[in-house]
């Protein structure tokens, strides 16, 4: 079923302008994989069952669909190649985010599953072979305000570094045979925090800023229509959750003394919630490597 779906999304993309969307990239190879077995839940489901019911009636809408997982990316000056695997159920992805919720979060993953409650049951590791997504959002950019965006998370091993929130999960979509492409359209959307789809104007893929082992971040350009001050407007009555911890901004033009430290860490503390501005005060922001992979792109 996976591979048809592969197959009409590789037809698709000859008939649409993939290079617009894609940036650098000629041509999107997708891979398919099998589950690794420690991917695999027990036979037991009586648990699970008990969490999903209780699930819908807070999330009336919520389907047990399968996803596509995002085992890796890999990419060279042509090709962005995909690899990936069919069959998470979304009720194991929900159950695993609710024992993280009540159990914490450990404070380094050892590998994309591990045993617990009962050894029946596998759960996700956050931060595993996934792929981080991330957008820099330009409002007018015909006027010397611009905007940078990146939300930023603490990561295993480099508390207060400047990071990505990481998805390694699509959904699928039954009204589109452009699995991928629509997906990762979503996700950049989803990036640009408080502009709606319809506010978009254009989504311009800049590329992948690096490679951490089996993942890579990706990067895309939006221009939305509405303005920097609307948009400000809107994150001054907005209440952070536990998704991210902050939204830092900065003008594009001085990216590039950010980068050389001409200018400190503390210039990035303007707008952001309270926790990231004290994560900053106490440990310093590294510099990321998608902000450094950005300096080609930054006039």
């Amino acid at each position: 079923m996976l591979q048809n779906r592969i197959e009409r999304l590789e037809k698709k993309h000859k008939q649409q302008s993939e290079q617009e969307f894609l940036g650098k990239f000629e041509k999107v190879i997708s891979i398919i994989e099998p589950l690794p077995p420690n991917y695999i839940h027990g036979q037991n489901r009586t648990e699970m069952d008990r969490f999903w019911q209780k699930f819908l009636k807070t999330h009336p809408q919520a389907t047990r669909d399968k996803k596509i997982r995002i085992n890796d990316l890999e990419f060279d000056s042509n090709n962005l190649k995909i690899h990936l695997s069919e069959g998470i159920d979304f009720s194991d992805i929900a159950y695993t985010n609710e024992n993280y919720t009540l159990k914490g979060i450990p404070e380094s993953p050892t590998e994309t599953y591990q045993k617990i409650s009962n050894n029946e049951w596998h759960t996700r590791e956050l931060f595993a072979n996934a792929a981080s997504v991330g957008a820099i959002v330009t409002f007018n950019p015909d006027k010397p305000i611009n905007l940078l965006g990146i939300r930023s998370k603490k990561t295993f091993g480099s508390p207060g570094t400047v990071s990505l929130p990481i998805n390694g999960y699509v959904d699928p979509l039954p009204k589109s045979d452009n699995l991928l492409i629509d997906n990762l359209f979503k996700e950049a959307a989803e990036e640009t925090q408080l502009v709606l789809p319809e506010e978009i104007s254009n989504i311009s893929f800049i590329g992948p800023a690096q490679m951490r082992g089996k993942s890579c971040d990706l990067i895309w350009r939006i221009t939305p229509t509405i303005s920097y001050e609307e948009w400000l407007k809107r994150w001054k009555k907005f209440t952070p959750n536990n998704e991210f911890s902050g939204f830092i901004t900065c003008k594009e033009h001085e990216m590039a003394r950010l980068l050389s430290g001409q200018i400190d860490s503390s210039q990035l503390q303007i707008i952001g919630n309270d926790n990231l501005k004290e994560v900053i005060k106490q440990r310093g922001v590294k510099i990321n490597p998608l902000i450094i992979a950005l300096s080609d792109y930054i006039s």
